[in-house]
């Protein structure tokens, strides 16, 4: 199946790359700050908006987002509304990044901060060489059992 997606450019709107509802609980901080509890709310490979209520950022101030499932991000404040910040990334998320980021298959984080491993995947022989091993086998077996009845 073919999928598209249409998109209408505004020329006055100064954002780069379509932006995605997030609606999910981060953590944001500047240099010297203590994190802050945000809900971000929109997210591109450029950059994200954000509420809070818990500090006030002023624009042009670098802060530090993190994206859960993508890790930390740089960003500067480029626009504010009363909680609502808007901030651009200083370099732009890759399309793995922005893919992971706040994605439902995050590993589960343990109280000592370990990621969970994942168990390794069973490596399977080729159909030919499974073929070759038990005819094989069976023949060997064989040779035995006629070598016992005959000696």
């Amino acid at each position: 199946m073919l999928r598209a997606r249409i998109e209408l450019l505004d020329t006055s709107e100064r954002r780069m790359g379509s932006r995605s509802a997030v609606d999910s609980a981060s953590t944001a901080r500047g240099p010297e700050d203590a994190a802050v509890d945000v809900v971000v709310k929109d997210m591109s490979a450029t950059g994200l908006s954000f509420v809070t209520s818990s500090h006030n950022w002023e624009i042009g101030s670098r802060i530090s987002v993190g994206l859960a499932g993508a890790g930390r991000v740089s960003a500067t404040v480029v626009r504010r509304e009363r909680d609502l910040y808007g901030c651009a990334f200083d370099s732009p998320l890759t399309p793995k990044q922005l893919a992971d980021a706040f994605s439902t298959d995050v590993p589960a984080v343990h109280e000592l901060g370990f990621r969970q491993r994942e168990a390794p995947a069973e490596e399977k022989w080729p159909v030919r060489t499974r073929l070759i091993v038990i005819i094989g086998l069976a023949l060997l077996s064989w040779a035995a059992i006629f070598a016992i009845a005959f000696a």
